[in-house]
């Protein structure tokens, strides 16, 4: 991520350049230079490991042709969809222009409160002044979550399915303890699918990094992961997004036009969650603390 908006592939020399890639990030991505750069390097005698979408993985492969292939090994992430960066772009101004901040860090799913709960948050200079979940009334989390915004081809993605492109397949493991005991938290294991003895073989080189692996029913991922049999279904209200968009009334214009309803609905459910955490806070401070602040509260009003 070079700035909130713009988000490119690069080339790792190091581990400070893995801590940049961190993260997910649902906007698309620019590769430029990224195919040729591959080639060149395989050509020159290096192996080169490549790590993008299934439909990345499928172009590069394609690109490099099977001369070359024996010096590429891919890997390729679960994917839903992919949004025009330039939706977020107007997302994100909006929100500084409501909060009166200007954003200098973004995360989409922000380790900070939990990365399975996909809370979008931007910070400042001065800190964190913006958190939204997916089930809030945040445009672009209700949008990119729902399918309603991903670009038009993503809806009959031909990547979508069990024969993956990659030589190993990544992503979350929300099936997992569905057959079979379970370790610990579903959140906090990934999947991992083999499709190959090269995927094979990269994933048993991951246990000297101290990265544990287990051997899962194949079930856990293929039953339960959707990406895994089909392309997402188009929001219903897709039609209503794109011509209000397409009039020039914005991102969050139109995508309250095709979901407002629920946003109104996540929204009256927030401050409701909101208001019982603060009843059950108050539930917590013993009455005399109560009367304590009360008087202080008083002298410095009524002084």
């Amino acid at each position: 991520m070079d700035d909130l908006y713009a988000f490119r592939f690069i080339e790792l020399s190091g581990e400070s350049d893995i801590q940049r890639c961190k993260n997910s990030k649902y906007a698309e991505s620019d590769m430029s230079g990224v195919y040729e750069n591959v080639k060149k390097q395989i050509r020159n005698g290096e192996g080169v490991l490549f790590i993008g979408l299934p439909c990345q993985v499928a172009a590069l492969r394609t690109f490099v042709g099977k001369r070359l292939e024996d010096g590429l090994t891919t890997v390729d992430i679960i994917c839903h969809g992919v949004c025009p960066s330039t939706y977020l772009e107007e997302h994100v101004r909006g929100i500084e222009g409501r909060c009166g901040r200007t954003a200098s860090a973004l995360s989409f799913r922000d380790p900070a409160f939990e990365t399975a709960k996909f809370r979008l948050t931007l910070s400042d200079t001065q800190g964190l002044f913006y958190k939204k979940g997916p089930k809030s009334n945040d445009a672009y989390q209700v949008g990119y979550h729902s399918a309603l915004t991903y670009r038009e081809n993503c809806y009959s993605c031909r990547y979508a399915r069990g024969e993956r492109a990659g030589d190993l397949t990544i992503g979350d493991f929300s099936g997992y303890g569905r057959h079979g005991q379970k370790s610990g938290k579903a959140e906090k294991v990934s999947c991992a699918i083999v499709s190959t003895l090269k995927g094979d073989l990269l994933l048993e080189g991951l246990a000297k990094f101290g990265i544990e692996t287990e051997r899962r029913n194949p079930d856990e991922a293929f039953l339960y992961e959707r990406q895994l049999k089909e392309p997402s279904v188009r929001h219903a209200g897709r039609p209503a997004f794109l011509s209000t968009y397409a009039s020039g009334s914005g991102f969050d214009r139109a995508a309250r036009a095709a979901m407002g309803r629920t946003l109104f609905r996540n929204g009256v459910v927030e401050g409701l969650r909101l208001r019982e955490a603060e009843l059950f806070a108050r539930s917590l401070v013993p009455k005399s603390v109560k009367r304590a602040i009360r008087k202080c509260i008083h002298r410095s009003c009524f002084a």
